[in-house]
């Protein structure tokens, strides 16, 4: 009897242990979702417009940075160079 309940009692402690450290890892991605569920929710998903709230009228809109790759897109047919003459 005893030896069982050493046994649940090292059981518990594994299952507390392990339940203390998803909690920590919990409150790790609560930090990093809720920031950026605000930051999607207040952006419109077709233009990237900041929605302004109703409360807050003074606030600009501001538009959603967009990246400019150097690489041509793949429905491009790419041109063959040309030579320009120089002017003079």
């Amino acid at each position: 009897m005893e030896e069982r309940i050493n046994t649940l009692e090292s059981s518990l402690e594994d299952r507390e242990a392990k339940i203390r450290e998803l909690q920590i890892e919990l409150d790790m991605f609560k930090q990093v979702v809720r920031p950026l569920t605000s930051v999607m929710t207040s952006t419109c998903p077709h233009c990237g417009m900041v929605i302004a709230s109703p409360e807050d009228t003074t606030k600009t809109l501001a538009l959603r940075k967009q990246a400019i790759s150097a690489e041509p897109s793949q429905n491009q047919v790419l041109a063959s160079p040309t030579k320009t003459p120089k002017s003079i």
